[in-house]
């Protein structure tokens, strides 16, 4: 459901939210699936935690990070304040909080508010992964 806006008006949060694109400040700098530097999964629960899973198949790593997460709706925006129980370098955040903040584009796909401070453009949709 959207408004006149086309902003998400309902949002069933819950469920994994893939990361599909990402795109850098250089023009022509979008990469999807395989070319992304990293793979990366939020998993929202009904219980408002979540989880944050990042593949980075150049590394070999996989890391994971956890904590809660509430709904903020304005008449402009909805969005997701995500709050982390601990430090780490996979948080997309402007700054040395343990937050992120991510906007709904539709009822399918969200954005990392990362790219306002020179953090890459990071684009998920809800669903299941294929490659």
């Amino acid at each position: 459901v959207t408004d006149l806006n086309n902003t998400p008006t309902s949002i069933d949060i819950t469920g994994n939210w893939y990361l599909i694109e990402m795109s850098g400040n250089i023009p022509n700098s979008t990469t999807t699936k395989n070319d992304m530097e990293w793979q990366e999964t939020y998993t929202f629960n009904q219980d408002s935690t979540f989880t944050k899973t990042r593949f980075d198949e150049g590394n070999n790593t996989t890391i994971k990070i956890s904590g809660t997460y509430k709904l903020k709706a304005t008449e402009e925006e909805r969005g997701l304040n995500l709050y982390y129980n601990e430090e780490s370098s996979i948080i997309g955040s402007c700054s040395n909080a343990r937050e992120e903040y991510l906007y709904f584009l539709d009822n399918s796909q969200i954005r990392s508010n990362w790219w306002a401070c020179d953090g890459p453009g990071l684009l998920y949709e809800k669903g299941n992964y294929l490659d």
